[in-house]
């Protein structure tokens, strides 16, 4: 199985993809940089086209997205509304393509879906159970940062449920 997690910011999709093979997990975590220079609707349509072909050249069965906290939504500014419509073109790639389970993730159902409780959302906690933090690099040999940190947690996190719901 293959899946991809999102965590998106007004002017960069972080996404980690994870592929379970033999019980090995091999990842690649990366980002999309969102063109300054273009205006709206066309940076929405480049995001859409570079995450089609992602899905598509990879083969990617799972997909889930880390959504903005209700909590966090005050003071909405443009760059917030910007992430809005980034997070929605996700939504709607992930609904129109082949990928056979999509996610919609707060962090309260990525405890849910890994058994945990409400007060152990600790991204680096969460992913210390099943990687070394200290060797985990992106794919360009930085250290990750915590937006891509989030990608992969919410990577594993889909992952998990679709072996949890395999039908596959």
């Amino acid at each position: 199985m293959i899946s991809i997690g999102f965590r998106v910011t007004s002017n960069k999709i972080h996404y980690a993809i994870l592929e379970e093979d033999d019980e090995e997990l091999k990842y690649n975590i990366s980002e999309i940089i969102v063109p300054v220079a273009l205006n709206l609707s066309d940076k929405l349509a480049f995001c859409r086209t570079t995450i089609q072909t992602l899905i598509r050249q990879r083969e990617i069965t799972l997909a889930g997205i880390k959504l903005r906290e209700g909590c966090a939504r005050n003071g909405i500014t443009n760059d917030d509304f910007i992430r809005f419509y980034l997070e929605g073109v996700i939504m709607e790639t992930m609904s129109n393509s082949k990928i056979h389970y999509h996610l919609d993730l707060v962090s309260n159902s990525i405890i849910s879906i890994l058994g945990k409780e409400k007060n152990e959302y600790n991204i680096d906690s969460l992913l210390s159970e099943v990687f070394d933090l200290n060797t985990l690099r992106t794919d360009s040999d930085y250290k990750l940062k915590p937006n891509d940190k989030e990608a992969l947690l919410v990577a594993y996190t889909t992952l998990i449920y679709g072996k949890n719901n395999e039908r596959i």
